[in-house]
């Protein structure tokens, strides 16, 4: 579990925010979607709960994973030309399998392995290297652990 700083809040609809954030660990600065259960909010209405310059702990995954496919790339990440997304195409290193439409990886993105999330079964491997596209979600500690 990270830590990270609020640098934008760029887009609030609902639930739903896509915010650039800093890991104040390493200082890597990465674009996120996360749910703010707490507060509804109409399209582009301003935070209360989370406000630029706050300190946020959580993980990172990514899901939505509609493409994938192994390739011999070394592990890195960047973002597609669309602006403030959370869109993110990564190439990264099967660790371990959870089930069908899971693995953990290694990545660019953070130190940790990383969640990643299929929208269809999946067969890859341990030690494969898979160019990826999906989102890159931010999950919150939950408080009452």
């Amino acid at each position: 579990m990270n830590k990270y700083l609020i640098d934008s809040i760029n887009f609030t609809d609902g639930y739903e925010r896509i915010a650039t954030i800093t890991d104040c660990k390493n200082r890597t600065k990465i674009v996120v979607h996360f749910l703010e259960y707490g507060e509804c909010l109409d399209c582009g209405e301003i935070s209360d709960k989370k406000k630029v310059g706050d300190i946020i702990e959580g993980t990172l995954s990514i899901c939505l994973i509609a493409f994938s496919k192994i390739v011999n790339d070394d592990i890195t990440h960047y973002y597609p030309d669309i602006l403030n997304s959370s869109w993110v195409n990564a190439v990264i290193e099967v660790t371990r399998s959870v089930d069908d439409y899971s693995l953990y990886a290694k990545s660019s993105i953070t130190e940790e392995d990383i969640l990643l999330e299929f929208e269809t079964k999946v067969a890859y491997q341990t030690g494969d290297r898979l160019l990826i596209n999906g989102s890159l979600e931010f999950e919150e500690k939950d408080e009452t652990e």
